[in-house]
């Protein structure tokens, strides 16, 4: 809700919706209530559908599904990677697509092992651009950056932003 409400997401999932939306030319937000409602209603009725329909599975195949757990890890991994790399290529035929799965996969590894916490990461990737672009009008109205140090409400952010990236230790990942 806070996604389609606000255009704040609300955790990872709602991070990759928002930018999936943004990449079709809709900005979720108050106005998209307004410019798009049938829309709203689609992705409202949706949810609810697919509520009842993963209640109805989820009652007759979890004793399928929790067979899954069971499979080796040996087995497991390789045959989701080749599905990660078959959905890659078969998005645009290319092989481009499926080295870039592979690159960013190590990264992500890397950065997985390193303690870097992902979800800003890709929250970044999101919102960067709405934010570069927001940053750039801001400026053109007052090119002096202490702008942003003039107004109480902005100087809190910006001191809280400083202190959480100061203060809060970097999450380990889980072995």
């Amino acid at each position: 809700m806070p996604t389609l409400a606000l255009g704040i997401p609300g955790d990872l999932p709602m991070a990759i919706m928002m930018g999936v939306l943004i990449l079709h030319g809709i900005t979720p937000g108050p106005m998209m209530f307004e410019q798009n409602p049938v829309l709203v209603g689609a992705i409202y009725a949706s949810l609810l559908i697919g509520a009842v329909i993963m209640v109805l599975c989820n009652l007759l195949l979890v004793r399928w599904f929790a067979k899954i757990s069971l499979i080796p890890q040996q087995i497991l991994v390789p045959v989701v990677l080749i599905l990660c790399a078959i959905g890659a290529y078969a998005l645009n035929n290319n092989l481009f697509d499926i080295w870039v799965l592979f690159i960013f996969g190590v990264v992500g590894y890397l950065l997985w092992k390193a303690g870097v916490p992902l979800t800003p990461l890709i929250l970044g990737v999101v919102l960067g651009n709405n934010l570069e672009r927001q940053l750039f009008r801001a400026l053109e109205l007052d090119p002096n950056w202490l702008t942003f140090l003039t107004r109480p409400l902005s100087a809190l952010f910006l001191a809280l932003a400083v202190a959480s990236v100061r203060f809060l230790p970097l999450s380990r990942p889980q072995t």
